[in-house]
């Protein structure tokens, strides 16, 4: 017997929900008082903010930037697709920033922790997003961005304003990665919580998820950790290093590729003083100035970073970059976006590259693909990826060299004005036109949109097909803006949206043990595809439909089928919310591309 029981992948990604102006406004902030000059260079006044709250400390996520002020308030500027920028779930607060923004409900904070997660199916951002944590002094947390489990919560939900977290209460150190954290607690106990695939947990088991701290096996006397792709170290207070989860690079350093569930020593290191963790490299601070690093690029135990010698601090993570006693700063690894700062975009895997012309530091940052420095005088200046604004110079451009990052430390913040904020919608009228489409398919995409009640002006330019997981159904896309052809994953900005659906089929058969079990099938005709939230099969985040803030930006409604063959899907989307007053309807037609072997 088989009882069919239909679910609907769908995603309506929204970079705002108004738009504000048809032109993006990348770097058009120069003539506002205390901003940096989009074309800034090292050579320009770095305290050009005429800045007078003291920074304490920077920190760096993927696609967004914080720093901790003395007063014990956060800014941060960047990216804000899940909330990052912690000024709360106003319409417009969810573009990004391209100068500081103070994080609203942060006060008297002494600690602060920015860490990036990656996005396996790139539904929250451009295949990466970001956590940020804020300790007071008497202890307590707030967290904000990403969860996914990372705020040790139990939750998946994403917090655009920083919230009250029991569970991370008197940390003192905190790392978080892929779904998974681990931290460390003043009777140096080491815990980790989140996903546990790979044993990244540490737990001494590969079971699933971690919903709560929980303490790593056989690992006491903790300083400190740090979190890959899907491993995990932690530090030892006299010194020596231990690893546990996946090991294919040798990211663990014992000498093996075998991953494990609970930790393991690194050979031969035993006179650590600092440990920096990048995607699946570890690198470490010895007593004498020198930097260990192992697993990709350096083999399965540890070895030594040619230039990277009289460190006195070290930071990681999609690379590794130092401070030096002179107050200059070296980077090496990967360097597709000037991420280490040099000048090039060559790669330096196990050679530290001087960061050009850049003096002075205190404190390095490193995210995914940028890094930032704070300097002695009080300014900051970053480099590398900016496409989100996370250099914070008041334009989109990736920087090769360091540039100022305007306002950090301003006594009082300049806000982008609306007309300056990101939408980079084109103003040249075009409209996607398919050829070739099947009789009673449309040739033009119309689909009508309407969020929180609002209308939401939705021109289709894009559209495009993709076969799904298992190649048993298919992902049909439909954008107002042109592609990233540079980066797959990247997400809607401003006025721009992506709406998204899936047509697979999940049922319910009875199994040879006579249990119902669930069953993935390719789409058809039969019957519409409905939402079905109380019964659905994989309502999650990388399924379902949702949007990045909500989760679930439809709960009723159906999408039918007209026409379905090798070449072509046509049919009619009629989805709505019955509390939040979102809503899509319209006609739609996709060319369907050949089936990958």
């Amino acid at each position: 017997m088989q009882r069919p029981r239909i679910t609907l992948l769908a995603l309506l990604a929204l970079g705002s929900f108004a738009c504000k102006s048809d032109e993006p406004a990348a770097g058009d902030s120069s003539d506002k008082p205390g901003a940096a000059k989009p074309g800034a260079t090292p050579g320009d006044d770095a305290a050009a903010d005429a800045a007078t709250k003291k920074i304490v400390s920077i920190q760096a996520g993927a696609l967004s930037t914080c720093a901790l002020i003395e007063d014990g308030t956060v800014r941060c500027w960047g990216a804000n697709i899940e909330g990052q920028l912690g000024v709360g779930k106003e319409a417009a607060d969810f573009l990004e920033s391209y100068t500081p923004v103070e994080v609203v409900g942060v006060s008297g904070a002494k600690k602060l922790w920015s860490t990036a997660s990656y996005s396996w199916g790139g539904g929250h951002s451009d295949g990466y997003t970001d956590t940020s944590c804020a300790q007071k002094e008497d202890g307590s947390v707030q967290c904000w961005g990403h969860n996914g489990l990372v705020f040790g919560d139990g939750e998946y939900k994403n917090q655009a304003s920083p919230m009250a977290n029991a569970a991370l209460a008197n940390l003192v150190e905190y790392a978080a990665a892929s779904g998974h954290a681990c931290g460390v607690w003043p009777d140096k106990t080491a815990k980790c919580w989140g996903s546990n695939a790979f044993g990244v947990g540490g737990v001494g088991s590969d079971d699933s998820d971690i919903k709560t701290p929980t303490a790593v096996k056989d690992f006491t006397d903790a300083a400190d950790v740090g979190c890959g792709q899907n491993h995990c170290c932690g530090m030892k207070a006299d010194g020596g290093v231990s690893c546990w989860g996946y090991a294919s690079s040798g990211q663990l350093g014992n000498g093996t590729s075998t991953k494990t569930n609970v930790p393991v020593p690194v050979t031969g290191l035993a006179d650590a003083t600092q440990l920096a963790v990048a995607t699946n490299t570890n690198c470490a601070l010895k007593k004498d100035g020198s930097v260990v690093c192992w697993g990709q690029d350096f083999g399965n135990t540890p070895g030594p970073v040619e230039g990277a010698t009289d460190i006195t601090q070290l930071d990681a993570q999609g690379f590794v970059c130092g401070v030096k006693a002179d107050k200059t700063v070296v980077c090496w690894g990967p360097n597709s976006y000037g991420q280490l700062g040099d000048g090039t975009q060559d790669d330096r895997k196990k050679k530290a590259a001087p960061v050009k012309g850049l003096t002075g530091a205190v404190q390095v940052a490193v995210g995914v693909h940028h890094a930032c420095a704070l300097l002695e005088d009080n300014s900051v200046k970053c480099w590398g990826k900016n496409g989100r604004g996370q250099l914070g110079d008041g334009s989109l451009d990736d920087r090769l060299e360091p540039v100022v990052a305007a306002q950090v430390g301003a006594e009082k913040l300049t806000p982008q004005a609306d007309g300056e904020r990101p939408t980079a919608l084109p103003t040249d009228g075009k409209v996607a036109e398919l050829t070739g489409v099947p009789e009673g398919c449309p040739s033009k995409v119309e689909l009508v949109a309407t969020v929180a009640g609002k209308p939401f002006p939705f021109v289709v330019r894009n559209i495009e097909a993709k076969w799904a997981w298992q190649n048993l159904g298919y992902a049909v896309e439909f954008s107002n803006y042109d592609k990233d052809e540079k980066n797959q994953w990247s997400m809607p900005r401003g006025g721009q949206a992506r709406i998204k659906f899936g047509l697979e089929k999940w049922v319910i058969e009875n199994g040879d043990d006579g249990k119902e079990k669930v069953v993935q099938k390719q789409a058809d005709m039969a019957e519409p595809y409905v939402t079905d939230y109380t019964a659905s099969y994989r309502a999650t985040n990388a399924a379902g439909i949702y949007d990045n803030h909500k989760q679930r930006f439809f709960n009723k409604g159906q999408i039918t089928l007209s026409h379905l063959d090798d070449s072509w899907v046509c049919g009619e989307i009629d989805l709505s919310h019955d509390k939040e007053g979102n809503s899509l309807k319209g006609k739609f037609a996709a060319a369907i591309p050949a089936k990958p072997e």
